[in-house]
């Protein structure tokens, strides 16, 4: 079902709302494929006001594109909505953006 490259990287976890995911300018250290919940990108303005720019439900997934590129958020990232997720290190998706759409997908 899931890529052999990567499920083998790959545990599943709980996260709870508030969680942060990634902050804005940090090194991305996960990849994030949620079963459950709503993960919400922000971006955060001068003055403290924000802006949703994203949300990711069970048919997507976070901090896969950094992992394949420069690994740095662009956006803050929380779980809006609790709920369970497949998680892997960012440092161990060293594989073909095929193998991570495969994965995503499944």
């Amino acid at each position: 079902m899931y890529s052999s490259k990567l499920a083998r990287h790959v545990s599943s976890v709980h996260i709870e709302q508030g969680q942060v995911l990634g902050e804005t300018h940090r090194p991305v250290q996960k990849v994030y494929f949620p079963h459950s919940g709503i993960i919400s990108c922000v971006v955060e303005l001068s003055g403290g006001a924000a802006i949703e720019t994203g949300m990711i439900g069970n048919d997507g997934a976070w901090g896969a594109g950094q992992a394949l590129d420069g690994k740095v958020s662009l956006n803050h990232v929380v779980m809006q909505v609790a709920g369970m997720a497949s998680v892997m290190d960012s440092d161990r998706c060293g594989c073909s953006r095929m193998d991570i759409l495969h994965f995503a997908v499944c």
